[in-house]
């Protein structure tokens, strides 16, 4: 707190995140807006992206997309990866200023250069549906890749579909289910993929007990094919015993 007070702008930020989320001091996010205005005053860019955050939610003052925009402009003109990310997002749905594609582009290209996983994951989304820019399924796929060897799980899905598909590099099924599993620990959709390769034995040794494992996490994860693919498992006593009851249910 002292060197907050006495005008250290990463104190100043942190003692913000700490007041935001309750971290060794009571909540409180009027305080937090008002440290993170003091440190993004002051020039701090995680302050600047932070603020923008605070508008856009309502944390700390009454909600103003306008204002978000601004500050999250603020910190990307000076290089927060963040910033530049949320900017692109806002330029996408045309939040808080009129929407361009183009220039969503343009800010996703530039943090995704920076390495922020997230705007890999976009700007390959982009390349992969033709959104504002000409469709491009080996510049999607190479975005995916980055994003998803830093760990981020949509990536992951979507290099999990390019390798079993084919699509912007060659098919693949090994290294589809690699992806697949490796987004599976975190994701519906990847548990369900992954019950299908154990189900029907793609690139792995058919197994219906782990078929069954893997749609029991899809279903419990809200994941409706994979609730009737359980139910169907339950029915039949697929990998686990008959449970007609419970089958049913599912099915219900």
């Amino acid at each position: 707190m002292k060197a907050a007070e006495e005008g250290n702008l990463g104190a100043q930020t942190n003692i913000g995140f700490h007041y935001q989320n309750g971290i060794g001091v009571p909540k409180d996010e009027n305080k937090a807006f008002e440290w993170y205005m003091k440190a993004a005053k002051g020039g701090n860019l995680d302050a600047q992206n932070n603020l923008g955050d605070c508008y856009k939610n309502g944390i700390g003052i009454s909600k103003n997309k306008n204002k978000s925009f601004e500050w999250y402009m603020k910190a990307a003109e000076r290089g927060n990866l963040i910033a530049q990310t949320n900017i692109s997002h806002y330029y996408q749905n045309g939040i808080g200023v009129e929407k361009n594609l183009n220039k969503s582009i343009h800010w996703y290209s530039k943090a995704a250069e920076g390495g922020c996983e997230i705007a890999q994951y976009n700007l390959g989304s982009f390349y992969d549906d033709g959104l504002g820019i000409e469709k491009n399924e080996v510049k999607a796929f190479e975005y995916y890749i980055k994003s998803a060897e830093k760990g981020y799980l949509d990536s992951q899905v979507r290099l999990g579909y390019c390798y079993y598909y084919g699509y912007g590099t060659e098919k693949d099924l090994k290294k589809s289910f690699y992806w697949f599993e490796k987004a599976a620990k975190n994701g519906c959709l990847a548990n369900y993929n992954l019950a299908e390769f154990y189900e029907l034995g793609i690139s792995v040794d058919k197994d219906i007990n782990k078929a069954f494992e893997s749609y029991k996490e899809s279903a419990e994860n809200g994941c409706v094919d994979a609730i009737f693919r359980l139910g169907y498992y339950y029915v039949n006593g697929i990998g686990t015993e008959v449970n007609k009851e419970k089958g049913f249910e599912l099915f219900n």
